[in-house]
């Protein structure tokens, strides 16, 4: 669903692009000017909706401490990064249906079973480049998966998660499940392993990246169910707060300067391991060579063993 959506948004903004270029080169501009005046307000636009979510998190905080000049760069140099990474990442979602089908195994093999769970607004395709590194490292039997309903309540996303897991889990072995999520994507997990009793939860590990733990500033200007549930001092963050530990085997990974969690801080737990990433946004982390290698670091290459 959320693929189908963003390629009618791409189709639109290609057929915007087309038309205008077609009026600018009747209008007497030479081709290549018109292509580099396209392909800058694609990248512009994209750009601008990354400044306004820096901007709105206070990334500058995260910051290494400097003169305003070397600090001006440093926030240039992160609001591209970003960028770029964002715009990847939908384009990999865009076309993932093309790619490989929905729930479908990336790679087999024994040991753990790996699920990575996406966040808001996003599907499994988000997870390729993490999935390239993990696999370089002997991860094997991985998969990426998309839950639904895509605005709807995490409560739900996590009974479909659940349900994905079980289909995965299936006629094998009992093995040790290793959730890796971004974003609200940790929230699902987190929610559906509450429901769990301790021996399920103590059979699972569970790594979160750039998770709004603690809500996030900017879900106040995200619309469905879940946007609402991930606002500061929600009533459902409240329950989940006060809910079991979800797993004795957590992780939790975040940026000081990711521009969809705010404050950034949100991104840990008390008490709870912990890595930053520096210099990345939220999209950024997934991409960072630093995220692979400290869940690598934490749960071996490849993952521990299986269930005895």
């Amino acid at each position: 669903m959320l693929a189908a959506w963003l390629a009618i948004l791409l189709t639109m903004e290609v057929a915007v692009l087309i038309t205008l270029g077609v009026h600018w080169i009747g209008a007497g501009h030479s081709v290549s000017v018109v292509v580099g005046v396209c392909a800058a307000l694609a990248f512009l636009w994209r750009a601008g909706l990354v400044a306004f979510t820096m901007a709105t998190a206070r990334v500058d905080r995260g910051l290494a401490k400097g003169g305003a000049g070397k600090r001006l760069v440093v926030w240039t140099a992160l609001w591209m990064r970003e960028t770029v990474a964002m715009a990847t990442a939908y384009l990999a979602m865009t076309i993932e249906p093309l790619r490989q089908p929905r729930g479908a195994r990336l790679a087999e093999g024994s040991g753990p079973l790996v699920v990575m769970v996406h966040g808001w607004l996003c599907n499994g395709a988000v997870w390729r480049p993490v999935v390239r590194r993990l696999r370089r490292t002997g991860w094997r039997d991985v998969h990426c998966i998309t839950l639904s309903p895509v605005l709807g309540n995490i409560d739900d996303m996590a009974q479909h998660l659940g349900r994905l897991i079980a289909a995965l889990q299936a006629g094998g072995q009992p093995r040790r499940l290793v959730l890796l999520t971004h974003s609200m994507g940790g929230l699902v997990a987190r929610a559906w392993l509450r429901r769990l009793d301790r021996a399920a939860r103590e059979t699972t590990t569970l790594v979160t990246i750039g998770c709004p733990h603690r809500g996030t500033r900017l879900a106040t200007l995200g619309p469905g169910v879940a946007a609402r549930q991930m606002r500061l001092g929600s009533a459902w963050l409240g329950e989940l707060q006060a809910s079991p530990g979800p797993a004795p085997a957590l992780t939790c990974i975040g940026s000081p300067t990711d521009n969809f969690i705010a404050p950034q801080e949100g991104a840990w737990l008390p008490g709870v391991p912990g890595f930053a990433v520096a210099g990345v946004g939220h999209f950024g982390l997934l991409r960072a060579a630093a995220t692979a290698e400290h869940v690598i670091a934490a749960y071996g290459s490849p993952p521990l063993a299986a269930v005895r």
